[in-house]
């Protein structure tokens, strides 16, 4: 289990941030923690701190918190969601293989895991010129930060 501390460190962004992520359910905290008065602090899960590491790539953007939401649940629904793709994410926590997560327009996301630069260059050149992406980022730095908790 993570605490807000350890979250706001190994994402590296403002602690604030991750406080409003928490307080506005972007990220969801362990049930036995969630607003149980003070002296309890939240923890989240190895999936929350996943997502909270993702978001952090797209902190710089100051997506409006109801964009944020959203891009939380489909990472848990579409990343977390699936044995193959979380056993491509645990790749890319351990170093394994490096992964791109794009947003574009439409809000759609795309995740693209591979071992070899070829695998995430092949899809992007299939994007027609109807698809405008709008933010494009590297996981592997944040996501490495769960090799060392």
């Amino acid at each position: 289990m993570y605490t807000l501390a350890d979250l706001t460190r190994m994402a590296g962004i403002k602690r604030r941030t991750v406080q409003l992520w928490s307080e506005g359910g972007v990220l969801i905290a362990a049930p036995a923690t969630e607003r149980q008065g003070s002296g309890v602090h939240r923890t989240f899960s190895r999936d929350e701190a996943i997502v909270c590491l993702i978001l952090s790539r797209f902190a710089q953007w100051n997506l409006p918190i109801g964009r944020t939401a959203r891009i939380a649940s489909v990472v848990r629904a579409k990343i977390l969601g699936g044995t193959e793709t979380r056993d491509q994410i645990n790749k890319v926590i351990k170093g394994e293989a490096t992964a791109r997560l794009s947003l574009d327009s439409s809000n759609l996301m795309s995740l693209l895991i591979g071992t070899e630069i070829d695998e995430l260059a092949a899809p992007l050149g299939a994007l027609g010129p109807d698809n405008e992406t709008l933010i494009a980022v590297s996981l592997d730095k944040a996501l490495s930060a769960l090799r060392v908790s």
